[in-house]
């Protein structure tokens, strides 16, 4: 072993030593995002096809593929402007019609270079391109730093190398899907490297490196040999994209994968061709991805469903209960105002009658008042020379005074009531 090589391999095992079984997994509710990089520059236009553009004809007389018709190699319409290439009718097309795949047209960069290397690199790099270029701090990086600052995030890439974009400072893992059963280190060499590291301050680092690596690799070959009794093909990307979604369902939770071979020069084709069987391909291998994760999810999905009608249930019996609880207590609140309604009524009934007895002895005791004066009033008519009675003047005075009094009482209410009423 050269020893660059080696230590590039011990630079690869030390940057996954923070993601080793020492270290919690992802947790179920975390989300996973996994990106799939087709190395080489696919062709864009031919895998969402701008069917309204009249220049996308002129430009592909013969590539080019046709208007979403009746014939199988005809584009898939998505609206009225884009349609999708028909080696994906059975695979993306039907996600697509879910709602849980979206594309996104005209996205990419500034870059006019026309290299694919470097077209790529300033992806991966995801920084300004008139600016310095840290070729050692990729965008998914950063982003594992951004999403969790405080702790390490489980991410891996499964590459033979650690991309660009996942340089950084970062610990990220990398273990290449292509052939998981042969190591690069045998189990001899494993012990004399551990040795040779056994009173180094990189001795950690290395036996938590080739631990994840003897892990992640028990277990890809594990899913070989199941893989193999059910007579599932070990080659392409369906089978890798399945390992995938196993790893990042149970422990990651960012991961990276590149594709190769999309630089079709030559037989690229219209609705048939070596384009269009890479696109079959990568359809297959994203349709895998999915319905692994969700035949894996699917007990857990089907116990949230269960768990959420149990509870819009018990949240159903509860507002019922609620209700008629409210109806109860405005039933028994309008009894008790009906009672001092009726009592206070009463009150004002009583304090009438009382007004009124009140104003009954008034007028008595003014008239008397008023009848005592009319007498001395008569007594002195009398004393200053008249011929008149007494007696007969007091008895016609009270029913007059009587009335006046209770007339004026009668004024003075009613000016009152209307006083009241403005």
């Amino acid at each position: 072993m050269q020893r660059r090589q080696f230590i590039q391999t011990m630079a690869a095992l030390a940057a996954g030593s923070t993601i080793s079984s020492r270290v919690m997994a992802a947790t179920p509710d975390q989300p996973r995002f996994l990106l799939v990089f087709l190395r080489g520059g696919y062709d864009a236009s031919h895998l969402l096809v701008p069917v309204s553009s009249s220049f996308y004809y002129e430009a592909r007389p013969t590539i080019a593929v046709a208007k979403p018709s009746d014939k199988p190699d005809s584009a898939i319409a998505l609206n009225t402007d884009w349609g999708l290439h028909p080696a994906l009718r059975d695979s993306m097309y039907p996600l697509f019609q879910r709602g849980e795949v979206s594309f996104i047209p005209f996205a990419g960069t500034e870059d006019l270079s026309r290299s694919h290397f470097e077209t790529q690199d300033s992806i991966e790099m995801g920084q300004a391109l008139n600016g310095s270029r840290n070729f050692h701090s990729g965008f998914l990086n950063r982003l594992a730093a951004v999403i969790q600052p405080n702790q390490a995030m489980q991410c891996m890439s499964f590459t033979d190398q650690l991309p660009v974009i996942f340089q950084g400072d970062a610990k990220v893992a990398n273990l290449a899907l292509k052939n998981p059963a042969k190591m690069q280190i045998d189990q001899r060499q494993t012990s004399l490297i551990q040795n040779m590291y056994q009173k180094d301050r990189l001795h950690e680092a290395v036996t938590e490196g080739f631990n994840v690596r003897a892990e992640v690799l028990r277990e890809l070959q594990e899913e070989m040999n199941s893989a193999n009794r059910n007579a599932i093909s070990t080659k392409g990307f369906a089978l890798e994209a399945q390992r995938i979604a196993r790893l990042m369902r149970e422990k990651y939770a960012l991961g990276f994968i590149d594709i190769g071979g999309w630089d079709t020069h030559v037989d690229q084709g219209a609705g048939k061709g070596a384009l269009a069987n890479k696109f079959e391909e990568l359809g297959k291998g994203l349709q895998t991805f999915r319905e692994f994760n969700e035949r894996r999810l699917s007990p857990a999905m089907a116990t949230c469903r269960t768990t959420s009608a149990r509870l819009e249930a018990i949240l159903d019996r509860v507002g019922r209960t609620t209700m008629l609880l409210s109806t109860r207590v405005n039933v028994t609140r309008e009894k008790q105002n009906q009672q001092v309604l009726k009592s206070m009524d009463r009150r004002a009934t009583m304090q009438l009658r009382l007004q009124q007895t009140v104003e009954g002895l008034s007028v008595a005791a003014i008239s008397y008042y008023i009848v005592g004066l009319v007498g001395y009033a008569a007594k002195g008519i009398k004393a200053s020379g008249r011929d008149i009675n007494l007696d007969l003047v007091t008895a016609w005075s009270i029913p007059v005074v009587i009335g006046l009094v209770a007339f004026g009482l009668y004024r003075f209410r009613r000016a009152i009531e209307m006083d009241d009423d403005k």
